[in-house]
């Protein structure tokens, strides 16, 4: 059916989703949608542009109402697995994308989409066939051509990763995703003025926003390999600055102080536990760049341990329980404390440990590193009290510079500015200070600097916490066959070293004001 949308209403909504405005392009939107509910391109269009804001809940409305209308939609499909994967249902992603690839034996777009999420969850072998597939489809498809040589990057064949892309990424034309993975294999074969040069021509012959921040980002990479650090620091800050997502960092301290205010001691004392009080989960949190990688990656070496990478389960399972307990727009779980049962707390669980099994296989215990953890302690303390939560720490200038260099796939706005990474850090230190006083499970500090210097001094308490002894194959994680899908996978790939302490002191002049920020609060607590 074709589209009743106007060509001047369509002009309209493209041109503010192709220039980053997905907000005016829904109001646009809306009203349309309502005059017309029968035409599938209008809630494709409903569907993008949601997607886009993070509204998880409407983009599925209209990604269904797209398969609703024409199940064999195209862009409905690859949107209805978007929506998926970001809710963490990567297994069922990829079975629509699967049958989007069957529509269309020529289209690459599909097994590029199932290849870049299998990338990310470590299943590299299948990832590289749909790659492959997909350049079979189309061998000029840049995201697919990006796809299999970033992936050939991350697992140590930066040459054959630079060598697939060489011939594509010297061309007048060279499409960014290209030259950016491009890049990257030259800066891992040591290669920053070549990686530099590439990087420098793609930004000379224009590139849309997104592809500005990636480009930006990488040539602060390259800069900083080659000392120059006032330009690099200038790289960096440009790319930040054309990112749109905003970040109230006051509100979120605010909100963080609420949080300890209503979960304290006292309140907990009258809540209901888990009964399952197995000793399994290993919960490791902090501020992103902080360790929590490095973490992950020596306890999984230990005979005993498995990691499971970055988990959403705890996140997901508390926006479940505000979606069941039918909270308005913007409530948190936290607030209603009374309704917590037993009986749900066994619930929520079992549901976590089943992704725990999947992950971690039979090892006794099974490592979680995602940072964002922080928020939900007391939801897994209480449904799983044998749960032992690492927390990573790292000096905070070493911290927040890294976080500002970092172009994070997820966004993470709060990391965009010196601002408000001094606010994310204290209100992370504030939520964990409080989570060591009242939650009744061990958490355990893991100090960056010291894991370097002394690792089994480092994690020796977290193994006590588990009950195990140490083990020698713990230093020797940076030779285990494992993928990691965070920004630290070039570090956890090397042995042990403290090369990036005290890093961000070539740069301290442009850190001046992220270092009076954090004095400004008085010293951050442990």
């Amino acid at each position: 059916m074709p589209s009743t949308l106007s060509q001047p209403d369509l002009a309209a909504v493209r041109e503010r989703l192709d220039s980053g405005r997905p907000a005016e392009a829904l109001r646009l939107l809306l009203p349309l949608a309502a005059s017309q509910p029968g035409d599938p391109e209008t809630w494709q269009l409903v569907g993008r542009s949601a997607l886009d804001l993070g509204n998880l809940d409407r983009a599925g409305d209209a990604y269904r109402q797209v398969l609703t209308l024409r199940p064999d939609h195209r862009d409905g499909l690859l949107g209805a697995g978007l929506v998926l994967q970001r809710r963490g249902l990567s297994d069922d992603a990829c079975v629509v994308w699967r049958r989007a690839a069957d529509l269309d034996a020529g289209d690459p777009v599909p097994p590029t989409l199932v290849g870049i999420d299998l990338m990310r969850r470590g299943r590299l072998a299948d990832a590289e066939g749909w790659f492959r597939e997909a350049l079979a489809r189309r061998p000029d498809h840049a995201d697919a051509q990006a796809g299999l040589g970033s992936l050939l990057e991350r697992t140590g064949r930066a040459a054959e990763g630079a060598a697939f892309l060489a011939p594509v990424a010297a061309g007048p034309q060279a499409p960014s995703a290209v030259v950016v993975i491009h890049a990257r294999c030259l800066l891992s074969l040591g290669e920053a003025a070549a990686a530099r040069a590439s990087v420098e021509r793609a930004l000379d012959r224009g590139a849309d926003r997104q592809q500005r921040v990636q480009l930006e980002h990488l040539l602060g990479d390259c800069l900083d390999e080659l000392g120059e650090t006032d330009a690099a620091f200038a790289a960096y800050a440009r790319a930040n600055g054309l990112r749109t997502a905003a970040f109230a960092g006051a509100t979120h301290l605010g909100a963080a102080r609420q949080y300890c205010r209503l979960v304290t001691a006292e309140r907990l004392a009258t809540l209901p536990r888990g009964r399952n009080r197995r000793r399994r989960s290993v919960l490791v949190v902090g501020v992103p760049r902080s360790g929590t990688s490095l973490i992950e990656r020596m306890l999984a070496a230990h005979p005993r341990l498995a990691g499971a990478g970055e988990l959403d389960t705890w996140r997901l399972l508390a926006v479940e329980l505000a979606s069941r307990w039918r909270l308005p727009e913007g409530d948190i779980w936290y607030r209603h404390l009374d309704r917590l049962t037993g009986e749900l707390l066994d619930e929520l669980g079992a549901a976590y440990l089943a992704e725990l099994d999947r992950r971690g296989g039979d090892a006794p215990y099974v490592v979680d590193k995602m940072p964002q953890n922080t928020f939900q302690l007391p939801l897994a303390a209480l449904a799983l009290p044998g749960t032992v939560v690492v927390h990573a720490v790292r000096d905070p200038i070493d911290t927040g510079w890294s976080c500002f260099r970092q172009n994070f796939t997820d966004g993470l706005a709060w990391s965009t500015r010196l601002e408000t990474i001094a606010l994310y850090l204290r209100a992370e230190r504030e939520l964990m200070a409080h989570w060591k006083r009242v939650l009744e499970v061990p958490i355990v500090t893991v100090r960056y600097e010291e894991l370097t210097r002394d690792p089994a001094a480092a994690l020796r308490p977290v193994l006590t916490a588990l009950g195990e002894a140490w083990h020698d194959e713990m230093l020797s994680f940076h030779g285990r066959p494992h993928y990691t899908a965070t920004a630290s996978y070039r570090e956890v790939r090397r042995p042990l070293h403290g090369g990036a302490v005290g890093r961000a002191a070539r740069y301290a002049v442009h850190l001046e004001p992220l270092r009076r920020l954090l004095a400004a609060f008085g010293p951050l607590p442990d």
